[in-house]
């Protein structure tokens, strides 16, 4: 799940909310359903109070944070350029040091052109129907890729990137330990994500799950 809500916890209201997702989360995965969540762009440490981002604290789920390219390490200054650098997790990821979360490319600046190395996640995106031009869908046009046109690509960053390749490694995952359940799928990702230095998240690695005896 890539969209997410930041509820605080101190009210009635908000209580209850985190009380339904838990009783959603636990009732999915029991079913057998895998369930992963960004855990927010808002660079809050969610640790420290009462704020909970759902349904990524749910019950049952894999958060996931984001970490950046080493290609394309972090530089937030104006007009910056890539350089190599240490995997970080990035300016705007939230995070929580007593949750079991990994993290998973969701990019940062420096920005860069789609043909060049760019600190940015590069996602799949509908190109727009063929033989239309851009614009409303009339008149032999159609929307594309959101107001970019007809691309089939686009840059992306934040959590959101993060969870769906972590999603599309469980899936990957799966497929190839059908005698794994829902928690086990979990706790493969996570048992197998890589330690890092400048990070306190492991970052996703899948071969190492895929090679779990």
């Amino acid at each position: 799940l890539s969209l997410g809500t930041l509820v605080d916890t101190s009210t009635g209201e908000g209580a209850g909310l985190k009380s339904a997702f838990d009783q959603a989360t636990y009732a999915a995965t029991q079913a057998g359903s895998v369930i992963i969540a960004a855990l927010g762009n808002d660079g809050l440490d969610l640790s420290t109070g009462t704020l909970v981002e759902l349904p990524a604290e749910a019950r049952g789920v894999l958060a996931i944070t984001a970490s950046t390219n080493p290609d394309c390490a972090e530089n937030l200054a104006a007009g910056a350029t890539c350089s190599a650098g240490p995997v970080t997790r990035p300016y705007y990821s939230n995070y929580d040091a007593s949750l079991d979360a990994i993290a998973a490319p969701g990019g940062s600046y420096p920005e860069g052109p789609a043909t060049a190395i760019t600190g940015w996640v590069m996602g799949a995106c509908s190109s727009g129907l063929t033989n239309t031009a851009d614009g409303l869908p009339a008149n032999g046009q159609s929307l594309g890729c959101f107001n970019l046109g007809h691309t089939q690509y686009v840059q992306a960053m934040g959590t959101s990137a993060s969870a769906a390749l972590a999603a599309g490694a469980a899936a990957i995952l799966r497929a190839a330990r059908p005698d794994f359940n829902a928690t086990q799928i979990v706790d493969a990702l996570r048992s197998s994500a890589m330690p890092s230095t400048s990070m306190k998240e492991p970052e996703l690695n899948l071969a190492a799950a895929l090679a779990l005896p």
